[in-house]
């Protein structure tokens, strides 16, 4: 077997895919969806694949029903691929996932089959974690340690590795994750015996509650049985304990053999169990009426674990949301060719972080850092006149909402939409209108993390603005889409089932005859907020200013000096963080007797070794300069090819004359790859007259840290610190 093919993971359960049979034979058995090796390079599932020689990659019949234990298969050279964690940079990888895992998909997504297309591309866009597993935003039931390596709370970048403790003998996740999730003989013995028999009696508590009261009225009092015992099958079995405590109405209904058996529908308590509500997965019992009440109690956690249905459980949550993802409707054909004609508009965008980015590593050897989206699709659109209505989709991928389309809704012309449009996740804005005439739309306000975009916010020509679609809360936020006149066209660029990117016309005269991220303010993605325009940038000293658009590099800013430099006087320490020969980030303490704060929390991981300056706050010392130096570069050899060095040197200054340099003494790690680079001379950072500075703020990289770094000031009010 070719090196480290022995390591892939099931992309559907986290497990490994053995390359010979051990005790548990259903975890060598795999299917894979790949890409032809002809021109049409069509998508399509293989069929089971099992043993896998040492010397050989991966090989599965490349005919969906075909087994690799086949009587008269042989292997041909058109049925060999190599798995996505050997070809992360690849076009088009294979994906891997244990035949059973498969199966439980397909349960999942009943009676729809799973779209190979659709499932392709949502495999593409999920970003690749620890060379092994796909990110989708879960542990694998436990199976797998997530450590974020960021503490920025927009931030993806994260370690995966299998959880010590899952993989001790007697821990629920090394029990059952070995355990065959699909053939488990017990369910079978749980339906026969709940089949046909006599539906046991509850023991008549409920009816002992009445439903009339003379004290406390009950809004649900009014409502006819029926529709209350309805109201309770759309619940978890743990919210109906909740409500028929809080509720006497509730309370008082006998729960029924048709409230148990909802505890077997999809998105309920006991959905994993799909033998019960789908009669072809249990072929072999003969048809008749359940005692559902028996059934849900007979399968209650003493029957799940630690076996094979905890495991069919644990594989069954983690697939909950990628089987609602395939289910999608996928983008407009038409419209995809549709955007062709829009070619010759120059665009304004803003997005994730879908380019790959290198670094070269000692020893010499190149890291290529996955990347948390892939920009796959490009859809544009004419903006109709008179939109007064716009309709934003979101797709959840567990616990995180994505923006997956646009509606625009007109009162003169016909609507247009852009990327995913799904129904029931619309979230309505209103544009603010005068009379029954809707205002200009202009542009949004986005906010924007490195998987996509998380949320918008339409602006209008006369400055007003609509509410928020989506939860910018946390997220790094941009103006760069807002314009100064209508706004003609919409491009949107997608990935197998989001928005990554959303861009404007870009019409202003001159914005390409300056850096591309001035101004500051209006052009750069900046976390927390964008800074108020009191406080002085010194932008045109900023290194980062030439960065490309195109690259996710928020601006991160951190007011050490407090409102009006309110926090100055109880400042006591500020450090740097360092790894290997770069500074990854600043903090700062303030250690004295009413500080408002006793430390503002870390820019990036706190990991690495430390180099501390001692200032007197307290006494009136404050900063009055701030000198940056570091092998800040950009490669020139290709397209949208930046890479970005790290910063070597800062170097402050206080008004009592004092100067101290932080300066990492080791040998660094980061090592600046070779190739056409263009060094930037850094120039002296000169602090506006009769202002202190109060903040700094840097130029984030989710791999490197900061890669640039400019003083913020401002003037501050009579009797407050000043210079």
């Amino acid at each position: 077997m070719p090196p480290g093919s022995a390591s892939a993971c099931c992309i559907l359960c986290g497990g490994f895919i053995h390359h010979r049979s051990p005790v548990h034979s259903w975890r060598t058995e795999f299917r894979a969806v790949r890409v032809s090796l002809d021109e049409e390079k069509r998508r399509f599932l293989t069929g089971v694949g099992g043993f896998i020689h040492r010397d050989t990659p991966f090989s599965a019949p490349s005919d969906p029903n075909q087994r690799y234990d086949d009587e008269g298969y042989r292997v041909s050279p058109l049925d060999e691929f190599l798995p996505f964690p050997l070809l992360l940079a690849a076009e088009n990888p294979g994906y891997v996932f244990h035949d059973m895992c498969w199966n439980i998909l397909k349960a999942l997504t009943y009676p729809d089959p799973v779209p190979i297309d659709r499932f392709y591309d949502i495999c593409r866009s999920v970003p690749v974690r620890g060379r092994r597993w796909l990110d989708w935003g879960h542990n694998y039931g436990g199976l797998v340690n997530v450590n974020s390596l960021d503490p920025l709370p927009w931030e993806e970048v994260c370690s995966f590795d299998f959880t010590t403790d899952s993989l001790k003998r007697g821990n629920i996740p090394y029990s059952c994750h070995k355990e065959n999730p699909w053939e488990i003989p017990t369910i079978s013995h749980a339906l026969g015996n709940t089949q046909g028999s006599s539906p046991q009696v509850s023991n008549g508590e409920e009816a002992k509650i009445s439903r009339s009261f003379q004290q406390h009225a009950d809004c649900f009092s009014i409502l006819p049985v029926e529709i209350c015992e309805e109201i309770l099958t759309l619940l978890l079995t743990e919210d109906v304990t909740s409500l028929r405590l809080a509720s006497r109405s509730f309370a008082s209904l006998s729960l029924s053999q048709y409230f148990w058996a909802s505890r077997f529908r999809l998105n309920m308590d006991r959905d994993y169990i799909f033998e019960a509500r789908i009669p072809e997965y249990s072929p072999n019992l003969r048809s008749g009426p359940h005692d559902w009440r028996a059934l849900y109690h007979m399968t209650g956690k003493d029957f799940c674990e630690p076996g094979p249905l905890a495991n069919r459980q644990r594989i069954w949550g983690c697939n909950r949301s990628l089987a609602k993802l395939v289910t999608t409707k996928p983008l407009d054909e038409w419209k995809l060719k549709q955007g062709d004609l829009y070619n010759n508009i120059v665009w304004k965008a803003v997005g994730g972080a879908y380019l790959m980015r290198h670094l070269t590593l000692r020893p010499a050897r190149t890291r290529v850092y996955p990347i948390p989206c892939n920009r796959l699709y490009d859809e544009a659109v004419r903006v109709p006149l008179g939109v007064c209505q716009l309709a934003v989709s979101f797709t959840p991928l567990n616990d995180m909402r994505y923006v997956s389309g646009i509606r625009l809704i007109s009162n003169k012309e016909p609507n247009e939409h852009l990327g995913y449009i799904i129904p029931e996740s619309e979230v309505f804005l209103d544009l603010p209108s005068e009379g029954d005439t809707p205002k200009t739309l202009s542009g949004f306000i986005a906010a924007v993390g490195p998987s996509g975009i998380r949320a918008l916010r339409a602006t209008m020509l006369d400055g007003t603005m609509s509410q928020w679609a989506g939860c910018p809360d946390a997220m790094p936020i941009t103006l760069r889409l807002r314009t100064n006149e209508r706004i003609s066209h919409l491009r949107g660029g997608f990935d197998g089932f989001k928005m990554v990117e959303l861009a404007v016309p870009d019409t202003e005269v001159g914005s390409h005859e300056r850096a591309p991220h001035l101004p500051l303010r209006t052009t750069a993605i900046w976390y927390p907020d964008i800074p108020p325009e009191n406080l002085y940038l010194h932008e045109s000293t900023f290194p980062g200013k030439d960065v490309p658009q195109s690259e996710y590099h928020p601006l991160v800013h951190v007011m050490f000096g407090g409102p009006q430099g309110s926090y100055l006087k109880y400042l006591t320490r500020i450090s740097a963080t360092i790894s290997g020969k770069t500074i990854v980030g600043l903090s700062f303490e303030y250690d004295s007797e009413g500080a408002p704060v006793k430390r503002l929390p870390e820019t990036v991981h706190e990991r690495f070794s430390k180099i501390s300056f001692p200032i007197d706050g307290p006494g009136g010392e404050i900063l009055t300069g701030i000198q940056v130096t570091g092998d800040y570069w950009m490669d020139r050899s290709g397209p949208d090819s930046g890479n970005n060095g790290g910063i070597e040197l800062i170097k402050i200054a206080t008004n009592r004359a004092r100067t101290f340099t932080f300066r990492p003494n080791a040998i660094g790690e980061i090592k600046m790859p070779p190739g056409p680079q263009v060094p930037k001379k850094i120039p002296r950072i000169e602090i506006t007259p009769n202002t202190t500075i109060t903040g700094i703020y840097m130029m984030h990289d989710s791999n490197v840290g900061m890669i640039a770094l400019g003083p913020i000031s401002e003037r501050l009010h009579e009797g407050k610190v000043a210079e």
